[in-house]
């Protein structure tokens, strides 16, 4: 029972958080962004190994929307 926002925003989402954590890992993304020293590890997961952040938050995402946006169209 999952509408298609649902699932696009799940997948956008997941994207986000996946590139998110990859990218503040990054040295020459920091470097280039001078941001100096990267942040701390999310209880001490590698970059390589952020599917495990994305996919969760993905999957919250499509439950939401697809609640959402399947009580906006019984509405209508």
């Amino acid at each position: 029972r999952t509408t298609r926002a649902g699932a696009e925003a799940g997948m956008l989402v997941g994207l986000g958080v996946v590139t998110y954590y990859m990218l503040i890992h990054a040295d020459s993304v920091r470097a280039l962004l001078r941001l100096g020293t990267a942040p701390a590890l999310w209880w001490g997961i590698q970059p390589v190994s952020a599917g495990v952040f994305g996919v969760p938050a993905g999957l919250l995402t499509v439950w939401l929307v697809s609640l959402l946006s399947r009580s906006r169209a019984q509405k209508l």
